[in-house]
């Protein structure tokens, strides 16, 4: 098969390869080669599991989440008790999900991949 691409001839070939077929693309006799490297984070981005390289393990998995109180967790307790909200309410702050730290972890080793922080960060 002949194709023509910028008044360049393209050739389009297949090899069979056990039960599968491999197409080689080359233009003008010099084979293109594509390859994607997925580079993934090493840092938590988001409070939902993702797909981070481990530090200890250098594994690429879905993290584990621990959501632990800190410091912004704190802060928003105390702005409601001076705001004089009600205390009920910042207690109800201290024990939801949402307003906790999240910490990830490899699913593979177990180590402390990082944390993403409520309000500061």
């Amino acid at each position: 098969m002949k194709y023509q691409v910028d008044n360049k001839s393209t050739e389009l070939r297949t090899e069979h390869c056990q039960t599968t077929k491999q197409v080689l693309i080359s233009l003008n006799d010099l084979p293109l080669i594509s390859q994607t490297d997925i580079s993934y984070p090493k840092v938590p981005q988001s409070r939902n599991i993702q797909k981070l390289q481990c530090i200890n393990c250098s594994k690429v998995s879905n993290t584990k989440l621990k959501y632990k109180n800190g410091k912004g967790t704190y802060m928003l307790i105390l702005l409601f008790i001076v705001f004089i909200i009600t205390i009920p309410l910042a207690i109800i702050v201290y024990f939801l999900k949402m307003f906790k730290d999240v910490q990830h972890y490899c699913s593979e080793c177990g180590a402390l991949i990082g944390t993403k922080h409520f309000l500061i960060g």
